[in-house]
Formats: C-alpha cells, structure tokens, sequence
C-alpha cells in the first residue's frame, strides 16, 4: 500500500538528476485592474480557454477560475478585510477634503480620535486597541484613498479669510476711480510700484537630526534668543525690476560690523525699533530708493 509521506513545512522541489532539493520561490505577484479582469471573463464566455486568457491578459488562472465560478466577487480589494466600510472610508475622505476647502484642515490625531469616537457610538468590534487605530491603519487609508495627502498647512487670520471676491472686484474699482481722479491711469509701469515684508528666522526650527537610536533625548544648542529674526521689505516695479531689498534688524542697538560687513554695500539696511508699519521706516525707503531710482531714470 501506497502512503502518503507529511509534507515539510518549507516547500522543496527536487533538481532533476540530484538528490539536491531547493525551495519553491513565489513569483512577482501580477498587477491587472478591473477592466482585465472583466475582459477575461467576456472571453471566456466566448469560448477561450481558461489557460489562454490567463495569458493573455495576465491573470492567474486560479483568479479566472474563481471569478468565473463566483467564489469571489469580481471587484474585491486585495488583503484582508478593512475595519470600516468602503462607503464610511468614502465618507471619511470626503469630509476630510471639505474640513480642508473650509480652512479647518484635519491632523493625523485628529482623523484617529474621530475614528475611534465613530466605532465606541456604532458599538462597532474592531481589532483596533481601545477602538483607536494605529500608524498602519492611517497610512493603508492614504494609500486606499489617494486624493487625501499630508500636506504642510499654512495660517490664515479670519480677516483674510473673510476676503470674497465681491469685496476684491470693489478694491479695484476703487483704486481705479481713484487713479483716474489722480490723472495716474497712463502713467509707465517703471512709476507702479508694490512690496511685500517677509521675515527670515535666525534660528530656524529644524527638528530632524541624526543621534544615537535610542537617545531619549536630543538638544540643539542655539543663541540665547531662539525667536531671533530680521525682516526684509522687497519692492517690485510693475515692469519687473526689482530694488534692492531693505533690510530690517528689530534690535536696540546696532548690529555688530561683522554682521555689516556682510550684507553687499547696494542693499538698503537700517536699523530700527518701532513697528514695521510706522511711516517713519519707510521714509528712508522713499529717499534713498525710489528718489534715486526715479533720477537715475530721469522720469
């Protein structure tokens, strides 16, 4: 009588002419959509065969056989089972996108904590700890969803953000009525002139640094005022000529002449310790800027 020998655990398969076995590898696990798949299963109902379609369109026959014989549904995702519904992830995505259009963008912590209030009021059994998911969790819901992506908000003031465009239209119509009234309409684009302030941190914040695994703790010795920063007005014409910026320190006294030194002798740079805004900071600005570019240029 023939008897069946137990199968090893770690499937081997013998070398032809050699007593030398060596493992079964899987292959590379084959990528198809939908579209395949349903084309498959047209051809095989018009008579090609199981072996030939799975060449063709590059599905496993097992697939095809399964499909066919609907032991599987045709459109069912790879991998185990989700905890939430696709129509509740659908939902969640949704709502995530619109909390961002609105200006309420969500967090990583805050996504997780309304998943874990949503499944404790459904009364829902997952295999989530304490009905929180985790890391893993969080980044199959990017992959599943890729119209939702971490990004880098950025602040907003409620004043700025109550700007419509009625309010934008309105602007300019009355800049327009006040240009005209000025006799300024015609006027060149070397005589339009706008700026914009921006502020350069001396000790940028940069939190991601190289250690020893495990350190529970790692410092970054900086200067003494770790919120240190100096602001630059940049100033535009409207035919694209750019002036020189003019350099802002916020300090009660003058910077070192080592710092000077440094900054080319054709930027502007002043000293100050009022605000930004105050008219006074500007008056150098008109001097020393505009007047002598508006000579130079003989307008």
């Amino acid at each position: 009588m023939k008897t069946k020998s137990k199968k090893n655990s770690s499937k081997t398969k013998a070398v032809a002419g050699s007593s030398i076995s060596k493992p079964v590898t899987r292959g590379k696990e084959r990528q198809y959509n939908s579209q395949q798949l349903y084309d498959a299963l047209d051809a095989l109902g018009k008579g090609v065969s199981f072996r030939e379609a799975a060449v063709h369109f590059d599905i496993p026959k097992s697939t095809l056989h399964d499909k066919k014989h609907n032991r599987t549904p045709v459109e069912c995702p790879k991998g185990s089972h989700t905890e939430l519904t696709r129509e509740e992830e659908v939902d969640i995505a949704n709502w995530i996108i619109n909390r961002a259009e609105t200006g309420f963008p969500v967090s990583k912590d805050h996504l997780l904590d309304c998943v874990q209030k949503y499944v404790t009021a459904m009364n829902r059994k997952v295999r989530f700890k304490n009905n929180r998911p985790g890391t893993r969790w969080y980044k199959a819901f990017l992959e599943r969803h890729p119209i939702v992506a971490e990004r880098i908000s950025q602040n907003l003031t409620t004043t700025r953000a109550s700007v419509t465009e009625i309010d934008l239209r309105q602007w300019f119509t009355k800049i327009n009525a006040y240009l005209k009234k000025k006799n300024l309409l015609e006027i060149s684009g070397e005589r339009v002139f706008n700026l914009d302030e921006t502020a350069f941190q001396l000790v940028p914040k940069d939190n991601h640094v190289l250690a020893k695994k495990g350190a529970k703790s790692v410092y970054k010795i900086v200067s003494s005022d770790e919120k240190a920063s100096l602001t630059v007005l940049f100033v535009a014409a409207a035919n694209g000529t750019l002036l020189p910026p003019m350099i802002l320190f916020d300090c009660k006294t003058t910077p070192r002449q080592t710092t000077l030194s440094k900054i080319p002798k054709e930027l502007g740079r002043w000293t100050f310790r009022i605000r930004l805004d105050d008219s006074r900071n500007f008056l150098p600005l008109c001097e020393k800027l505009l007047y002598s570019m508006a000579t130079k240029e003989q307008y």
